[in-house]
């Protein structure tokens, strides 16, 4: 009689939450699953880098060993995938369902910062991956830049670690990140200085910000280049030599940049209560477009901003939900949007040709 009540009995309201977030797991996994097929086997022209990520995998398939000027954590994977005799678009597969699903992580870890309800939190999360199916920096990080796109969601949660002062998690977080592209420590130590005088944050922020506005930052580089001997400067506008690349002040790249921090300043006039809840969020991007605004306007600079851009998702989902109270009526409805958009974004794609 024991089993029998247990087997008709009504599911609690806690095991029905564990009920659905089981059906969320499952249901985004599956999406996840058919979007890396896709996208391992999509047409080779797709992607500006990817041929050379593609023959870089052929060559060391052939010849098993360590090849080419990728970092060894990239390597590694590719080694590894050589000998277990995958084929280039079952490993670039592979790469895909990694970098989708540390990037839902990297949003979960991230939204953990902000002091509201678990409800808020996952529907911060659902909305932010909706936005990121269709966000074109996301898929440039998948289909072109693969290694920066790797390396980008293990930035974001050695971020997130660095906010909550768990320096040992960041540490290896950064540095594992740093295995697959190394510009990841210059986040680190960004981040590390600017979260050791968190206090007065915006205040630099705006005043870098200032600089790049008024095309001061290149300025200070060829000061400290001068005074210190450092070929700061140089390294930066002799960047890319040989590649036609627009150089320059991008204000278009700064305006789209700074907008969701000029969007929450605004917010703090008529909501003080709910801007300080994502308090956090917003300075941890921030610290991600501070190397553009020193160093963004020499060639290829932009790809400073791509962490920042692929940030953006949880960012714009944290200032739009920041000021409603969100009920499992809502959250039921941000599941129902994220599995639509998936479906959605997978019945999109071209079917690959085998």
């Amino acid at each position: 009689m024991k089993e029998l009540y247990w087997v008709c009995k009504r599911p609690s309201r806690a095991e029905l939450i564990t009920i659905a977030e089981l059906i969320t797991i499952i249901v985004i996994g599956l999406c996840l699953v058919i979007l890396s097929y896709r996208i391992g086997y999509r047409d080779k022209t797709i992607g500006s880098d990817y041929y050379v990520y593609y023959n870089h995998y052929l060559q060391v398939k052939n010849e098993k060993n360590f090849a080419g000027p990728f970092e060894p954590g990239y390597q590694l994977l590719v080694l590894a995938s050589a000998y277990l005799n995958l084929s280039p678009e079952a490993f670039f597969s592979v790469l895909a369902f990694l970098q989708m699903s540390m990037t839902i992580w990297a949003f979960t870890v991230l939204t953990g910062t902000v002091p509201c309800s678990q409800t808020k939190q996952r529907a911060i999360v659902l909305v932010s991956l909706a936005l990121t199916v269709f966000w074109p920096f996301f898929w440039n990080g998948m289909t072109n830049v693969i290694r920066q796109g790797l390396a980008i969601p293990m930035i974001l949660i050695g971020l997130s670690y660095i906010n909550r002062r768990l320096y040992g998690r960041a540490i290896f977080t950064f540095v594992l990140s740093s295995t697959f592209h190394l510009t990841s420590l210059i986040f680190a130590v960004v981040a590390i200085v600017f979260m050791h005088f968190k206090r007065y944050f915006f205040k630099f922020f705006t005043l870098i910000a200032f600089m790049y506005a008024f095309q001061l930052s290149d300025k200070v580089t060829r000061v400290i280049e001068e005074v210190f001997g450092i070929p700061v400067y140089s390294t930066i506008i002799n960047y890319g030599a040989g590649f036609v690349y627009r150089t320059g002040y991008r204000y278009d790249f700064f305006a789209f940049s700074t907008f969701p921090v000029i969007l929450w300043l605004i917010m703090r006039l008529f909501f003080s209560r709910a801007a300080s809840n994502i308090k956090d969020i917003i300075i941890l991007y921030s610290i991600l477009v501070v190397p553009f605004l020193l160093v963004g306007y020499g060639a290829f600079m932009d790809r400073w901003l791509l962490s920042a851009w692929i940030m953006m998702p949880v960012v714009l989902a944290s200032l739009g939900l920041a000021v409603f109270k969100i009920n499992p009526v809502v959250l039921f409805l941000s599941r129902i949007g994220a599995f639509f958009v998936l479906v959605l974004c997978i019945l999109l794609m071209p079917i690959p040709l085998l």
